[in-house]
C-alpha cells in the first residue's frame, strides 16, 4: 500500500480512518459521503504530496473544526500538518487559523 496514489472510500459507513497514513504516498483521497468523525491527524503527513482531499464540507467533525474543513485541501492539509507534528514536538502552533474552538 505505500505506493497508493489514489484512495477512495466515498459513499461507505466509515466513521473512523485508521492513523497509518504518514507510510503512504497518495495524491488524492476522497471520503465524500462517509459519516466521518474525525480526520486523522497523521494524514498532515502527507502535506508534501497529497493534491486533493474530496470530503464533506460541513460533517461536523470533532477533529478538525468545521472552519478548517470548509478552507479547502492546503488549510486542511496545513492544520492537520501542525498538530501532527505537535506529537513529537510537543508545541502546538495554531496561530492565525481563525478558529473558534479547540477540541481535546
Amino acid at each position: 500500500l505505500t505506493r497508493l496514489e489514489v484512495l477512495d472510500v466515498s459513499k461507505n459507513e466509515i466513521k473512523r480512518l485508521p492513523d497509518v497514513f504518514d507510510c503512504l504516498n497518495l495524491k488524492t483521497l476522497s471520503v465524500l459521503k462517509c459519516p466521518l468523525e474525525e480526520i486523522p491527524l497523521s494524514i498532515g503527513a502527507l502535506a508534501t504530496c497529497l493534491e486533493d482531499i474530496h470530503i464533506d464540507r460541513h460533517l461536523h467533525l470533532n477533529d478538525p473544526p468545521d472552519t478548517i474543513v470548509s478552507r479547502g485541501t492546503r488549510q486542511l492539509l496545513g492544520y492537520l500538518l501542525r498538530a501532527y507534528r505537535a506529537r513529537t514536538t510537543r508545541q502546538l502552533d495554531l496561530a492565525q487559523l481563525s478558529i473558534s474552538a479547540i477540541t481535546t
